[in-house]
């Protein structure tokens, strides 16, 4: 299962982005204790979720993307592969699976539970800032000398083979380094949908092609927590975009999100 695993996420990381869809992403339950009640994915695939206890399911869950979305933001780091059996910090743990850069850093590690869990790898993530997923899959049965092949031959291995083929990973029942999505996001507990609209704005001298100039910050040009935009309404009506709504100052005074600052 552990080399399926690895097998499954290479295999998406060279497939054409278009085809990918959800193959390189697993689940995971939502760490924020205010935030997690108020998620509206209640169970991950495979998370057995109807032998579950009530107190676990008001938590919802959250996708993390192994091949781009690193600590829930976009990064500059890039996913070169992942490898089976790797030791991180000077051998003080290995992990089951790591996701490398190009340079052999580890961006995050995926432990499969069979029986324990190592302490010295939910440390190495707390200090590290690493995400690290662990998957259980202890109701499996163990293999013995009378039966060195239980475990492959019970339905349920069946089950988590055919899906990783098909890209469905095992769920997540615990995790450690990660965060919530919609609280990163910048939402409140209870907003369910949030918008942020921003531009980068050239503060020094000359121009520049926005590409790491040290003088462009981002501007933050509309958030919303609304069901739907009441700005929505308005640009239909007079059939502008986005970008004409809140930078041309005619329609940016009709906005019901009021002018900050940086405006």
């Amino acid at each position: 299962m552990k080399n399926g695993l690895c097998w499954a996420i290479n295999h998406a990381l060279k497939m054409p982005s278009e085809r990918r869809n959800f193959h390189g992403q697993i689940r995971y339950r939502c760490p924020d204790p205010v935030y997690g009640p108020n998620d509206m994915i209640k169970f991950a695939p495979g998370s057995g979720v109807v032998n579950q206890e009530f107190e676990q399911l008001q938590h919802g869950y959250h996708h993390y993307d192994l091949l781009h979305d690193f600590n829930g933001l976009q990064s500059a780091a890039t996913l070169d592969r992942a490898e089976c059996e790797v030791w991180l910090d000077g051998r003080r743990t290995r992990a089951d699976i790591a996701g490398k850069d190009k340079d052999g850093n580890a961006l995050w590690v995926i432990e499969i539970r069979r029986s324990g869990l190592s302490q010295a790898a939910i440390d190495h993530a707390k200090e590290k800032g690493i995400p690290l997923f662990v998957v259980d899959l202890t109701k499996l049965p163990q293999p013995t000398e009378k039966d060195p092949w239980a475990e492959t031959k019970c339905w349920d291995y069946f089950i988590l083979a055919e899906n990783l083929v098909r890209g469905f990973y095992p769920s997540v029942t615990e995790s450690y380094g990660t965060q919530c999505e919609r609280k990163a996001f910048g939402m409140g507990p209870e907003d369910q949908t949030w918008s942020k609209l921003c531009i980068y704005v050239h503060r020094g001298p000359g121009n520049c092609d926005n590409e790491g100039c040290p003088d462009c910050e981002e501007a933050v040009l509309h958030e919303c927590g609304e069901w739907v935009c009441p700005d929505t309404a308005y640009m239909f009506k007079h059939g502008i975009d986005h970008f004409q709504m809140y930078t041309d100052p005619v329609h940016r005074v009709n906005s019901h999100i009021p002018p900050t600052s940086k405006d």
